[in-house]
């Protein structure tokens, strides 16, 4: 058992429960137990009640695109890296690759934009050569494709 606070527009009031059924309380429960204390009318209580039900429903909402979005920006760079490698082999075998897993915001042409940059190794004449490139992170777009001297 435990004892929780409990404020009502009277004063202070402990109420006990036990811990059992306050884990197994739901929210909404919550919400009408505390709505039944205080003295409200019913239009009050349905405004209270309706408007909780958008501010979780909106939190929920928000939390999953954000967890959807962190997720893509981690895959999008792997994406990009492995269509640049496509084009590289076919002109030959590649040494090594990288590309950054954050993007930036650089200027190109006047704009900003938000890029990843990375930069491919292949060998030509018995040389290493390197290239450095640069995608837009929105659209996805080879921006430059630079030959490193």
């Amino acid at each position: 058992m435990i004892l929780i606070p409990q404020t009502d527009l009277k004063g202070g009031l402990w109420l006990l429960i036990s811990t059992k059924q306050r884990i197994l309380e739901s929210s909404r429960h919550q919400l009408f137990w505390v709505m039944e204390d205080l003295a409200m009318d019913e239009t009050t209580k349905k405004i209270i009640k309706y408007a909780s039900y958008g501010f979780i429903q909106g939190m929920t909402i928000g939390l999953t695109s954000a967890f959807c979005w962190h997720r893509y920006m981690k895959r999008l760079p792997n994406e990009l890296l492995a269509e640049i490698k496509k084009l590289f082999l076919r002109e030959g075998r590649i040494e090594g690759s990288w590309i950054e897993s954050s993007p930036r915001i650089t200027t190109w042409q006047d704009e900003y934009r938000l890029v990843f940059v990375g930069g491919i190794t292949r060998r030509e004449n018995e040389q290493l050569v390197q290239y450095q490139f640069m995608f837009d992170a929105r659209s996805k777009e080879l921006l430059e494709l630079e030959k490193v001297e």
